[in-house]
């Protein structure tokens, strides 16, 4: 049962949520910068069906387009981790 402040876990679990992809450079900068075509072809040719993404905290801009490039060009789900990465630098 929900009230006025929370949602039920099923309802939670069950939303769809659209996303637009945004990022601060278009998919052809992305393969240029991050070697997509390279990584997917990795993931491919070892069959794997779950990729985890980390990034440093600067990089993090650009992760839901390569995770959206990785998804569309290969075979796998990409996950993209929500924590500091070792080595970011601080501000």
């Amino acid at each position: 049962m929900a009230d006025a402040f929370s949602s039920s876990s099923q309802m939670v679990i069950q939303r769809v949520v659209d996303v637009t992809v945004k990022t601060n450079s278009p998919p052809e900068k992305l393969e240029e910068l991050y070697h997509i075509r390279k990584t997917c072809n990795f993931i491919n040719q070892h069959n794997f069906k779950k990729v985890a993404l980390q990034f440093p905290d600067e990089l993090l801009v650009d992760s839901v387009g390569i995770a959206a490039e990785i998804e569309k060009h290969s075979n796998a789900k990409p996950f993209i981790l929500g924590d500091t990465s070792y080595g970011s630098r601080s501000p």
